[in-house]
């Protein structure tokens, strides 16, 4: 009798870890078959730019989102979509909220975009102090620190200057070395 407690506790055991290693089976096979999140990332930027598919604005949202939870980079573009209102209704809380989780991750891009977002009054208070803070920490080599596409005229860098002197000293040593650095990036 005692035996055949033996064999049932035994047959208990390995049906256990027969189920345990079913199931750890099964997550390894769910892990393999998710994508990687860069091969999700190059995918929402073929459906946003239309390289390789046709361009499909809903379907590179979607795609962004899906990784947006742990991917800085489309956490800056899912503030981009709500910004502009591509496919989802213009939110700038939203597009603010997105920004500046990504550039809490260190996304040079979105700490430019938080940068904006204050210095227009984009989804928060407008606050050039903040804005400046933000062009600041973002390290993107343009004469305003903005990262838009638009290049700075000599009156932006002007501005630049003057806040830079209410906030943080020189005021004329500044405005030569920016003149030169903007001589050197746009002739």
């Amino acid at each position: 009798m005692q035996d055949l407690f033996k064999l049932i506790f035994l047959f208990c055991i390995l049906s256990v870890q027969s189920f345990r290693i079913m199931n750890i089976k099964k997550v390894l096979q769910r892990i393999k078959s998710l994508p990687d999140a860069h091969e999700t990332l190059q995918l929402a930027f073929s459906y946003l730019d239309g390289m390789g598919v046709n361009r499909n604005l809903s379907k590179s949202f979607e795609t962004f989102k899906l990784i947006s939870d742990e991917n800085d980079v489309a956490q800056n573009y899912m503030g981009y979509f709500y910004e502009k209102g591509i496919h989802v209704d213009q939110n700038h809380s939203l597009a603010f909220y997105w920004y500046n989780m990504s550039a809490n991750q260190n996304n040079k891009l979105a700490k430019n975009n938080v940068g904006r977002c204050y210095e227009d009054g984009i989804g928060v208070s407008q606050n050039l102090t903040e804005a400046f803070k933000w062009y600041d920490q973002s390290d993107i080599l343009y004469p305003t620190g903005e990262y838009t596409g638009k290049r700075a005229g000599i009156l932006d860098i002007i501005i630049i200057s003057i806040i830079y002197k209410i906030f943080y000293g020189s005021f004329i040593l500044d405005i030569i070395i920016i003149s030169i650095i903007y001589k050197i990036f746009y002739g």
